[in-house]
């Protein structure tokens, strides 16, 4: 009995062994398909590949385009920076010409009335002697200069302000130097 019993385990190993090499076999017709599908995916992956190479050198030609483009808006723009600068600067110049044009039309109009009283016969002098009117005026040429002097002070202390006062230095410096003519 027990060599039946041991017959029939070794039929049973046997039989699975066999149904392990069977579910082990692959089949000439599945080498063939898994071949073909493994084809098809690399021909796809090397078609991807020829088209994101395509689509980097049309990008990196775009970019190129861009850059340049770019380059040549940013020396545009640095033109007419330089150019707005300039244009603010002779703005500047020309509001401070007009500022100094008002003042000597005014200090020219009370002048011309000062002269009108005078051939009227109704103006009366401030300094009756040449000697009052030497001191009058050194009196005034010590405030120009002191006033001068406090404007480049300013202008040294507080840089920001140079260009505001600027005009007004120029005013005192014209004033001061054809006073001391």
């Amino acid at each position: 009995m027990e060599a039946s019993v041991s017959r029939r385990e070794a039929i049973l190993i046997r039989g699975e062994g066999q149904n392990k090499t069977d579910k082990k076999r692959i089949t000439k017709s599945d080498f063939h398909r898994k071949k073909q599908e493994l084809r098809k995916k690399i021909s796809e992956t090397q078609k991807n590949a020829q088209d994101c190479s395509k689509t980097i050198l049309e990008l990196e030609s775009t970019q190129a385009s861009r850059s340049a483009a770019f380059s040549e808006k940013q020396q545009e723009l640095r033109r007419l920076q330089a150019e707005s600068d300039g244009l603010d600067s002779d703005a500047e110049c020309l509001r401070n010409k007009k500022r100094w044009n008002l003042l000597e039309i005014v200090a020219y109009q009370t002048r011309q009335k000062h002269l009108q009283a005078l051939k009227e016969g109704k103006y009366a002098p401030l300094c009756h002697t040449e000697q009052a009117w030497r001191n009058e005026q050194q009196k005034l040429q010590d405030r120009l200069r002191t006033i001068n002097a406090i404007v480049h002070q300013i202008q040294e202390e507080h840089p920001g302000h140079q260009r505001a006062l600027r005009w007004l230095s120029q005013c005192l410096e014209t004033r001061v130097g054809s006073r001391e003519a």
